[in-house]
Order: C-alpha cells, then sequence, then structure tokens
C-alpha cells in the first residue's frame, strides 16, 4: 500500500467488509478530517472518514458522530448522498459507500461549470424543503423562535472560539462573533437542515450533474440562507467565478422561497467568522507553524478579517470600533501573498441584486 491506514482501523475496515484492504490512499486535504480512498480485495471500493484526534474541530460538537446522524437521516431523502456502512467502535471513523465524480469545477467550461452548480443548488433545495421533524437528527438542536435560526449556531462557533487560546485568536472574529449575536434576524425563511459548508469542493459531479453531498461536519438546523450565503463565499474564495445569481434561481425553483439581502448579509458575516475561527483553530492546533497541511489556512486568515470588515457594514454594523480593526486587517493584508489575486480592497458579490 502507499498509504497506512492506523492497524485498528485496517482490522475494523477488513472486519467490516469481509475482505481485505488492498490499497488506502488519502484523498484530497485536510487536518481535523484525513479522508481514504480505499480498494478492497473483492473490487470493492469505499470511503474512510478518520479523525485524527488532533486537527482544530477534534474534541468540539463538529465530530464524526454529528457527521454519522446525517448520514442516517438522509439516508432515504433520495438526495446524492453517500451510504453510511459503519462507524468504527471508538467512533474515530466512519465507513461510507464511495461515489463517482470529481470535486474540482475548474476544468469545466464556463457553461457546464455554471449547469453543475445549478444542480447543486437545486440539490440544496431538495435539502432544505426536508421536513426537520420527520428527520432523526439526534441531538441537533432545532430552533423554535426566528432569531434561534441563528443564533444557535452561533453558540457553537462561540464555544469553539472561546477554546482557543487568545493568542491565537484574530480580533476580527472575536468581534464579529458579539455582534452576530446581538443583531440575528427576527425570522426566518424557513427552518431547515443546513449543510453548513456548502459550495464547491464540498460535493462530487460527473457529466452535468452532482453525484455526491460531502462534509457533514457543519450540519445544523435553522435558515437556508445560511447555505446560500456559504456558497457565495466559497466561490469569492476559490476564484471559480459562477454565476451565482443562476445557481439561486435554481435553488428558489425548487423550495418557493425568496431571496432576502439583509439576511444574507448576515448570514455572509456568519460564514466568515466560521471560516476564521477555523483558520485560528488550526494556527493554534501547529502552534503557529505554517507546513503544507496549515499553509491555506495560514494564508486565508488575512483575507478572512480583510473581508469581516465590509461585510459587517453592508450587515448594518455601525460600531465605531470596527474602524480600528478595519485599519489593522488592511495592515495585516497589504503583506498577504494573496493581494494580488483578490485586491487591496476583496470585493463581495452585492446580495441585493438578488432580490
Amino acid at each position: 500500500m502507499t498509504a497506512s491506514l492506523r492497524p485498528e482501523l485496517l482490522s475494523w475496515v477488513e472486519q467490516s467488509t469481509a475482505s481485505d484492504v488492498t490499497s488506502a490512499e488519502p484523498i484530497g486535504a485536510g487536518s481535523s478530517r484525513r479522508t481514504w480512498g480505499v480498494d478492497l480485495a473483492d473490487g470493492g471500493q469505499l470511503v474512510v472518514r478518520e479523525d485524527t484526534g488532533g486537527g482544530p474541530t477534534s474534541n468540539t460538537p463538529l465530530d464524526l458522530s454529528r457527521e454519522a446522524t446525517v448520514y442516517r437521516a438522509l439516508d432515504a431523502s433520495g438526495l446524492p448522498v453517500p451510504r453510511l456502512l459503519g462507524v468504527a467502535p471508538d467512533g474515530t471513523a466512519l465507513l461510507l459507500e464511495r461515489a463517482r465524480g470529481a470535486a474540482d469545477l475548474s476544468a469545466l467550461p464556463v457553461d457546464e461549470r455554471n449547469a453543475v452548480m445549478a444542480d447543486y443548488l437545486r440539490c440544496l433545495g431538495r435539502l432544505h424543503t426536508l421536513d426537520v421533524n420527520g428527520l432523526d437528527l439526534g441531538a441537533l438542536p432545532v430552533p423554535s423562535t426566528g432569531p434561534d435560526h441563528a443564533l444557535l449556531d452561533v453558540a457553537l462557533w462561540q464555544s469553539i472560539h472561546d477554546s482557543i487560546e487568545e493568542t491565537w485568536r484574530t480580533a476580527a472574529g472575536t468581534f464579529a462573533l458579539v455582534w452576530l449575536q446581538e443583531r440575528p434576524p427576527t425570522e426566518a425563511t424557513r427552518t431547515s437542515l443546513c449543510h453548513g459548508d456548502a459550495g464547491a469542493l464540498n460535493f462530487l459531479h460527473d457529466n452535468g450533474r452532482v453525484t455526491a453531498l460531502l462534509d457533514w461536519e457543519f450540519t445544523h438546523v435553522g435558515d437556508p440562507l445560511d447555505d446560500l450565503a456559504w456558497v457565495s463565499a466559497r466561490n469569492f474564495l476559490l476564484r471559480t467565478r459562477l454565476d451565482t445569481s443562476a445557481a439561486f434561481d435554481a435553488w428558489r425553483d425548487v423550495t418557493g422561497c425568496d431571496l432576502d439581502a439583509a439576511r444574507l448579509e448576515y448570514y455572509r458575516v456568519l460564514v466568515l467568522v466560521r471560516m476564521l475561527v477555523s483558520c485560528d483553530a488550526t494556527v493554534r492546533w501547529s502552534r503557529g507553524a505554517e507546513t503544507a497541511e496549515t499553509r491555506t489556512q495560514v494564508l486565508l486568515r488575512p483575507l478572512l478579517a480583510q473581508c469581516l470588515g465590509p461585510a459587517l457594514r453592508r450587515a448594518g454594523c455601525t460600531d465605531p470600533a470596527l474602524t480600528a480593526l478595519e485599519r489593522d486587517a488592511a495592515e495585516a493584508w497589504a503583506n498577504s501573498p494573496l493581494l494580488g489575486a483578490f485586491g487591496e480592497e476583496p470585493e463581495l458579490e452585492d446580495f441585493g441584486v438578488l432580490r
């Protein structure tokens, strides 16, 4: 084998499948989760999702048990979700079907890229219209008020933020979390199961269609506009230049829901905060060392901090303290190697034109 599963995981996979493992190759990248493509002697091809135990979201509620709950809940939904085949006895790994398809969109022609994204938004629309009361979501909290659709997940990320020593926290994230707690939307579009990390690279596609929805660790019950804000943020950060307006139209066709620009602005701030706290956790986990495994998060931190200022202002933040945070963020951003790709003042999508 060119890469090695831990002996106890290898034994578990072979016992679960009654077949020998002939190869195990890491798929993609990740610090909290390691994903393996596993080939079996009987011709089977599966995926193992492993918690490394030392990553930035290890030992938080964002664990593999949460993912397993969602995979089970969606098994009969008709959505393209890989089937969960087993959970390791110690809870540190999941065994899943391996879906066909590619994660990267960049190699596709623009028209095909947008067609795949529209299909993805239709899948998200189907997810968002599921009756959460008819799903076995285990301990996932269900909001009972309009503000709870945001505040339940804000509280989760506040707890993760608070577990990071102050040395490793980014000031913009600390500030934004307070603002998010104080200014939640009073209403929600509907109560939906949200993917929680929606957008490019977290689904597979083949021949213009979505074949698998992946990586459910951030899943929560909330406002579906949260997922649309994720799609927009990933489109911006990955430079995929997708037609999000057309994609959101596909979502509306499925859900029958309208877009609310003000709520999208709020959830964009929450998306950027989740990303920033995740990056802070990664930097804390590596004790500040920039390695091949942490380089993406190290590079993203100044970009996310730079974007949070205008995102907060567009969401309605008028706190005078934001000015100093924006100044500090701009100074850090001016030295970033990403500056050439995004510009001195990265331009965020205008949600007002989507209404």
